[in-house]
């Protein structure tokens, strides 16, 4: 067994001078063999071992042969490493060999291969050339087609303005025959006439308003084409007459769908015309989605869809807005009635008839300041003021029994007025209580008002971020937004946008929820940007915020604003910014608290 060892040690370390005799420079060589003399040097005198090397024999002594094998094998293993490190080397002197060969290969070629790689570099430059000269034909395409766009876009523009110029002198020619018609009124209002002279009269006249409605006509195909309308209405325009009996000149008043006055303006506002007209060709769309949608159920299911959403969105008949309404309505106030009977609103009506409150009495000083402008709440006697007082006094009843602390508060009267203008007395009084206490945050119309603070202080932040030019600009002539802001999320922009447009509003509201009341402020405010940002006068910017919103009645290009102009954002950023700045607000209402307190105490 042990001269098996010191054999297979002997073959391993002649193996390796066999390798290294072949890979290693000289001097590494003669330095390899040495130190493998030196450890097969020895005797073994008891047993008489030789072994032979080159002509020389060695002995091995029992005592020492273990340790003469593992010396060997350490040796061996250094050998295998010096043959590893030499691999190596080689390696790299071979790599840098190629490269060098690589490098000279060319100037002692033959002139067939030095032709051959000359042939194959002037192709590759060929079809480089081809690449470069198909990118400048492409650059040059570009560039024509970049001026005859600019081309066409400068005569868009010319013919904008010459359209513009048109409309401008058909709206004076309007202007003209507007006032023409009302001195020709007051002057029969005033002065008897004979039969005749009256019958002489009506035919410039009925050639007059003729004559109005084509020119009217004809600055809104202009308006339309110029990009200002997306549809245009098939039914003729049609201004109200005034009323007779007056010794004054009559001033001509149109009413929209509702009964409100619109704006005394020349015309019937463009806006109206644009939304009715969508909503006119959304009927079939909403006459089939209301056909299949014949249940609350179903109504459920497809108000929680994308499709929906965007079904409501571009416009609502308002033919189909009551039943609308009651079904959302019903929806998101079904968790507050399975805790009452069914007929828990005439109870309430009928248990609490004739009581007052501190709330009741702030009820009745509200209710004709509802709609001023508005026949019908012009009189504690009217019909409308009475249901309206019913679903208010109702509803604090109720609140009380929830034990919310909201009872009523200044703005709750403006959307219980709206929900009854398509649903009755107690459906009201449900929508009502599903706004406030569901769609809305709470605290919202408590005596604090931290809800809609908060809501007031998120939207400002989201404006800023949203439209940092206008808002740089109302900063610079100290005009702050958070008023109108404030009055618009509070009201559900009742107080801030005309009636008309305030109820198409409440049917994304109803439906969504109140997060798309912070995408109709933003949207406002982009509508109006253009025109604010030309205005450098503080009392001229405050003035026209105020009375342009009385003027949105584009519905379908606000809602453009609202959801299309403006950056994505979700309903999660809204309640991130809304807890960060509750906690400053709730801080800021115990330090008021605390002020006066500490003021109270001191005037005592």
């Amino acid at each position: 067994m042990t001269r098996r060892h010191v054999a297979a040690a002997a073959t391993d370390a002649a193996h390796c001078r066999m390798q290294i005799g072949s890979l290693t420079p000289p001097n590494d060589q003669h330095r390899v063999l040495r130190v493998l003399s030196l450890g097969l040097r020895g005797r073994n005198s008891q047993n008489g071992i030789d072994f032979e090397q080159g002509s020389s024999f060695i002995e091995y002594d029992d005592t020492a042969e273990e340790r003469y094998i593992q010396q060997l094998q350490i040796e061996v293993k250094a050998l295998r490493e010096e043959l590893t490190a030499s691999e190596m080397r080689n390696k790299a002197q071979q790599t840098e060999l190629q490269k060098f060969q690589d490098t000279a290969s060319f100037a002692h070629a033959s002139p067939q291969e030095q032709a051959r790689t000359f042939g194959e570099l002037k192709l590759k430059l060929v079809e480089c050339e081809e690449q470069t000269k198909a990118m400048t034909r492409e650059r040059d395409a570009s560039r024509e087609k970049t001026v005859a766009i600019r081309t066409q876009l400068q005569d868009c523009m010319q013919k904008r303005d010459e359209q513009a110029h048109t409309i401008a002198e058909l709206r004076e020619e309007v202007r003209r025959l507007q006032q023409q018609q009302m001195q020709r009124l007051s002057h029969e209002n005033t002065g008897a006439q004979s039969p005749m002279a009256g019958a002489t009269a009506t035919l410039p006249a009925a050639s007059e308003s003729a004559k109005f409605q084509h020119m009217l006509e004809m600055a809104i195909k202009l308006q339309a084409e110029a990009g200002d309308l997306d549809l245009l209405p098939s039914e003729p325009i049609i201004m109200a007459s005034p009323t007779s009996g007056s010794a004054t000149v009559p001033t001509v008043v149109t009413y929209d769908e509702f009964g409100f006055p619109e704006p005394n303006l020349p015309q019937v506002p463009l806006g109206i015309l644009n939304t009715m007209a969508r909503e006119r060709d959304m009927e079939p769309e909403w006459a089939k989605f209301m056909t299949e949608a014949n249940s609350l159920d179903e109504i459920r299911y497809r108000a929680s869809s994308q499709k929906v959403k965007d079904l409501v969105r571009r416009g609502v008949p308002s033919r189909f807005r009551g039943e609308l309404w009651k079904q959302l309505v019903r929806d998101v106030s079904a968790p507050s009635r399975r805790s009452y009977p069914p007929n828990h609103f005439a109870q309430l009506r009928e248990q609490n008839k004739g009581k007052s409150s501190p709330a009741i009495r702030q009820i009745e000083q509200d209710l004709l300041r509802t709609f001023p402008s508005h026949p019908d709440y012009m009189t504690m006697g009217s019909d409308r003021i009475q249901s309206l007082y019913t679903v208010l006094s109702v509803y604090t009843w109720h609140d009380q029994l929830l034990g919310q602390d909201i009872g009523y508060c200044q703005g709750m009267n403006l959307i219980a007025a709206v929900l009854l203008l398509y649903l009755d007395e107690e459906e009201a009084f449900w929508g009502l209580d599903a706004i406030v206490g569901r769609i809305l945050p709470a605290h919202y119309f408590d005596k604090t008002l931290i809800g809609a603070l908060t809501d007031q202080r998120v939207c400002h932040e989201l404006f800023v971020e949203r439209s940092p030019k206008l808002a740089a600009h109302l900063r610079a002539y100290e005009v702050d937004p958070d008023m109108t802001i404030f009055q618009f999320m509070l009201t559900l922009s009742i107080d801030v946008l005309p009636v008309f447009t305030a109820v198409r509003i409440m049917d994304s509201i109803l439906l969504e929820g109140n997060k798309v009341l912070f995408r109709y402020v933003l949207g406002m405010f982009k509508a109006l940007e253009p025109d604010i940002m030309k205005l450098n006068d503080r009392s001229a910017l405050l003035s026209y915020i105020r009375e342009a919103c009385q003027c949105v009645y584009d519905v379908p290009l606000l809602a453009k604003h609202a959801f299309d102009g403006l950056k994505y954002f979700t309903s999660r950023t809204i309640d991130d910014k809304r807890q960060r700045h509750q906690e400053l607000v709730c801080r800021e209402q115990e330090e008021l608290q605390a002020t006066r307190r500490r003021f109270n105490s001191s005037s005592a």
